[in-house]
């Protein structure tokens, strides 16, 4: 992973035997606003890695996803899947059909454009691999921020639904049938 998208493993060097058996696990970036410093992004076990192989910090993907103003939280799943979906919590939870039409209509177009600039495993294909979530105080950790383990258990259903509605269909021919509909 190192060096790519920005990320890079932190590596330390000591006099003495090194304290890590399979090297670090956490992932840094630059710091945005502070020169030589880095900051903690995530870990390398986060990374999501599809059926076909192919390898993704979904970290990179939910960052940008999150920049909508109409976008509370974010997560990309999709190990041992063909594709990625997104689980996306609103910032204010749609109270009818219509509106949340609008506002996946609203979403999947700022989720086209992040899908510009993430690598093509990370892109969400279709409106349809984006599923609106809504939470509950359990489903945060100590700190407030949701727990992506917590999210994706209680969401599980949802997710293998929108897995089970492309079944038989590779992604290739997805994205065909996508160009068209969409």
């Amino acid at each position: 992973m190192s060096g790519r998208l920005g990320v890079s493993d932190c590596v330390i060097l000591l006099s003495f035997e090194s304290v890590f058996a399979n090297g670090p696990i956490d992932l840094f970036e630059p710091h945005p606003t502070k020169k030589n410093h880095w900051r903690c992004v995530g870990r390398r076990d986060d990374v999501v890695i599809f059926s076909s192989g192919a390898k993704l910090l979904p970290m990179l993907v939910e960052k940008s996803v999150v920049s909508s103003s109409l976008i509370a939280s974010a997560f990309l799943v999709g190990h041992g899947r063909p594709f990625p979906i997104v689980l996306i919590e609103p910032m204010t939870q749609p109270v009818s059909d219509t509106e949340q039409h609008t506002m996946l209509s609203q979403i999947w177009q700022h989720i086209r454009q992040c899908n510009q600039a993430s690598p093509a495993q990370g892109q969400i294909a279709s409106i349809d691999h984006i599923v609106l979530i809504s939470t509950t105080e359990d489903l945060r950790n100590a700190k407030g921020a949701l727990s992506r383990n917590r999210v994706i258990a209680q969401h599980q259903n949802a997710i293998d639904k929108v897995y089970q509605s492309s079944t038989g269909l590779g992604r290739r021919n997805l994205l065909q049938r996508l160009d068209v509909e969409i």
